[in-house]
């Protein structure tokens, strides 16, 4: 992932000022126009949330097989796994930890 410290976009509006002038005539001069900016942790997040409207809240699966396992007494937890996903989430969102 390449880090810009800012992504800018213009809009629809601003755009089509710059392409037609007063009347809707074509103008090939510069007119001020909007702009939107996006710092680098708006746009990671903009993505992130793209990327989370495919995936499913609930895996069933996972749940089913996770629960036949807690009733068959089968079911194991992983202790060093556990801790070092929670130190993974932690510093993926910035989190300072520690010592």
């Amino acid at each position: 992932m390449q880090n810009r410290p800012h992504a800018t976009e213009q809009t629809d509006t601003a755009r089509s000022a710059t392409e037609t002038g007063p009347g809707g005539a074509s103008s090939k001069n510069t007119t001020p126009s909007d702009t939107v900016s996006l710092t680098d942790g708006a746009a990671r997040l903009k993505r992130l949330e793209q990327t989370l409207t495919s995936v499913p809240v609930v895996d069933q699966a996972r749940v089913a097989a996770i629960k036949k396992q807690l009733h068959e007494g089968r079911y194991e937890v992983d202790a060093e796994k556990v801790a070092q996903k929670l130190l993974d989430f932690e510093q993926a969102f910035g989190g300072k930890l520690k010592a």
